[in-house]
């Protein structure tokens, strides 16, 4: 501490931290909400990479075994050394694949309840996007993308898009062992299609939105003061009103039959 501090030109009662990797941060920032705490939850950050990290009880134990590295998933660790099961998926790149702007993407907040009843319509016609539209990541590195019924209009294929990172994200959070509770964050927390359907998708999770704000610094903030709480709330996902059991069914089937 004493090198750095001297190097640049900082007090010599200035406390110089171990930093930590910024998905490490949004987890510690996420404890501090009062429904998390140190339970047993995952954070699913969204962006250009969906990353989910389950952040478990320190007591717990995990078969290594089970953690499949060909499905993109490893154990991090958090800032505190303790074992953090973790799948990633290129989901923000796939979308862009799957959209297919004509000019520029769609703002999913502010076609929100169009882009809900299109998904609800597009399940009904069997329309599908199939994994992977990015080859060598995720758990369908292997799989051809490809589209059963493609939509010629950009927003019924964002639509699909959303329920297409829904049922990736599903995938990815069951080879974690994801349970209890769920927090989405980043960039897609704001489409209702992939939030709400995840939350179809799994019935037995509490699944939450964490607010928009800056959860990387907050997160270090708490590694000074862990008793630090964020001064907004979470929002609980509403599941979307209608089934979708048989479409991921099939969906599953598709992806097998190649």
């Amino acid at each position: 501490a004493q090198t750095w501090r001297d190097a640049c030109g900082l007090p010599p009662d200035c406390l110089v931290y171990c930093g930590l990797h910024d998905s490490n941060a949004d987890l510690l920032a996420v404890r501090g909400y009062p429904e998390i705490g140190a339970s047993d939850h995952t954070v699913l950050s969204t962006g250009t990479w969906f990353i989910a990290m389950r952040s478990m009880p320190a007591h717990s134990r995990i078969d290594m075994a089970t953690i499949p590295e060909t499905r993109d998933c490893l154990v991090n660790v958090d800032a505190y050394g303790v074992p953090v099961p973790s799948a990633r998926f290129m989901g923000g790149r796939e979308l862009e694949c799957i959209e297919k702007a004509e000019k520029e993407q769609l703002d999913a907040t502010q076609h929100g309840d169009e882009l809900l009843r299109l998904a609800s319509r597009l399940i009904n016609d069997g329309v599908f996007a199939l994994p992977a539209f990015q080859k060598g990541v995720g758990p369908f590195a292997d799989a051809d993308g490809r589209w059963i019924g493609r939509p010629a209009k950009q927003i019924e294929r964002r639509a699909v898009g959303g329920l297409y990172l829904a049922l990736v994200a599903n995938a990815s959070l069951n080879l974690i062992g994801s349970k209890d509770r769920l927090v989405i964050e980043g960039r897609f927390a704001g489409d209702p299609v992939f939030t709400r359907a995840l939350a179809r998708l799994r019935p037995t999770q509490n699944i939450y939105l964490a607010p928009a704000f800056n959860s990387i610094s907050f997160g270090a903030l708490r590694l000074l003061d862990p008793n630090l709480t964020p001064d907004s709330a979470l929002t609980e996902v509403e599941a979307l009103p209608f089934a979708l059991g048989a479409y991921a069914a099939r969906w599953h089937d598709e992806i097998a039959r190649g």
